[in-house]
């Protein structure tokens, strides 16, 4: 039995390589003695990421499905399946929605903000006060007509 050992900035985490290949072409499934990660006197392969991601990312490889966590941000948790080269439709159908409407409320959010900017460039107040608005907006479906419109389910 073929054991990796991952250090993910001093957590220690054990997977069988089997495991790993069940999803080709990831940063893990990749994993050789060769590669930049892999340290031959531990005997082990060191990322400097966030630890506590890595069990979410591990058990999609032991189960076939990628749950995520509810206290991380969505933009973090993309920049981790980037690192790993996990795709994103490997996301669970549960996680899906949280996943994909933070997207959207980015762009919706930069989409404005630019709008403002391109009126006035030199005025950081009104794109301050213009993001608490969007915040507001997007997380308060009552705030305004607006909210109204866009949490209305279609």
């Amino acid at each position: 039995m073929d054991v990796i050992r991952l250090n993910v900035s001093g957590k220690r985490f054990l997977i069988k390589r089997e495991t790993l290949l069940r999803y080709p072409g990831t940063r893990l499934a990749e994993l050789g003695t060769s590669s930049p990660e892999y340290n031959p006197s531990t005997k082990d392969y060191y990322f400097d990421r966030n630890s506590k991601l890595v069990p979410f990312i591990l058990d999609l490889y032991r189960t076939g499905e990628l749950h995520l966590p509810q206290n991380f941000c969505p933009s973090a948790i993309k920049v981790e399946l980037l690192f790993w080269g996990i795709p994103e439709d490997a996301i669970s159908d549960c996680c899906w929605k949280l996943y994909f409407r933070h997207a959207k409320d980015m762009n919706i959010f930069h989409v404005i903000r630019n709008a403002l900017r391109s009126l006035s460039p030199d005025s950081d107040v009104v794109v301050d006060s213009l993001r608490q608005k969007i915040w507001l907006t997007m997380s308060v479906p009552d705030y305004s007509f607006f909210a109204k419109l866009v949490f209305t389910p279609v």
